[in-house]
């Protein structure tokens, strides 16, 4: 269980994992995982996995199995980040070789910010293959106090080269 922790800087509260590594999560928990950034970007605070190219030897892959990824949060007052620097609450991977979810949750994961506000659940970017076997993902929220800023993801959603849920 992975329960409680708080990210200042903004990445990967919970788990965070990068370049080429191997990640599997088994009849776990990962719940109530904090992101809260003052400036910068927030992501992945259930689970992060994060490479800065897309060459397969440092692309990381993730298997949760029989697994509850819920009620993580993200939270920033900045706005100056941009798109897509703010989701993936539940679940993050960036340029990452594959995920494969199977017999588990991803509930109620939020993500509030003053800008771009992605993917209550799950944010895929760039990840060369994913799976959902026998799994829920379910009320995840991503809201933006901005008028000028989107929201999207807390259902289910697709854009140019990544997926969010």
């Amino acid at each position: 269980e992975i329960t409680g922790t708080t990210s200042y800087d903004g990445y990967g509260a919970g788990i965070y994992i990068s370049y080429g590594s191997t990640l599997t999560v088994s009849d776990s928990t990962v719940t109530y995982n904090t992101i809260t950034a003052e400036t910068g970007a927030g992501l992945g605070a259930g689970i992060m996995s994060y490479s800065e190219t897309t060459s397969t030897d440092t692309q990381s892959t993730i298997t949760i199995t029989g697994s509850e990824i819920s009620n993580n949060e993200i939270t920033t007052a900045d706005s100056s980040s941009g798109f897509p620097s703010f989701g993936g609450a539940g679940l993050y991977m960036m340029n990452s070789l594959s995920v494969s979810v199977s017999d588990s949750q991803i509930k109620d994961n939020t993500v509030s910010t003053a800008g771009y506000a992605f993917a209550g659940g799950v944010f895929l970017y760039y990840c060369d293959e994913a799976s959902f076997t026998n799994s829920t993902v379910s009320g995840n929220i991503a809201t933006t106090t901005e008028n000028d800023s989107v929201a999207g993801g807390g259902g289910a959603g697709t854009g140019r080269n990544f997926n969010y849920f």
